[in-house]
């Protein structure tokens, strides 16, 4: 049986999730539900092969950085929570929490982290 994955926090996480929490805390909450979601249903499911298709809520955005929208009714504030998953330790790096309107420069600071913080890893299959 493989390793199960385990959830990892950057250390800026909790502050950048506090932020935007204060503000939009329902949509804050569905994309940490999300994140469980995939973790339980995906990732640590042993029914799915390697190589399965992502959720349509995830969205790869280069690098293996990937992003959850949070669910729930329509009128929510639209967040993207963005991750890296790491083959390599089975482990789900919570990186960055942020509103649509910040994305560019919410992916550039995630491309960032995964040089500084995880330097080599970053052309290794991003779906696990």
């Amino acid at each position: 049986m493989e390793e199960e994955w385990t959830i990892q926090f950057d250390p800026d996480f909790e502050r950048n999730f506090r932020k935007w929490h204060k503000r939009h805390p329902e949509s804050c909450d569905q994309a940490i539900i999300r994140i469980h979601c995939y973790l339980e249903k995906w990732l640590n499911n042993p029914l799915l092969a390697r190589g399965f298709n992502l959720p349509g809520w995830i969205h790869p955005e280069g690098r293996g950085i990937l992003a959850v929208e949070q669910a729930g009714r329509s009128n929510l504030a639209e967040v993207r929570l963005y991750f890296w998953p790491d083959p390599a330790t089975h482990e789900l790096w919570l990186i960055r929490l942020g509103v649509k309107p910040n994305q560019y420069a919410d992916i550039a600071y995630c491309h960032e982290w995964l040089v500084r913080h995880h330097q080599g890893h970053e052309d290794q299959d991003p779906y696990p």
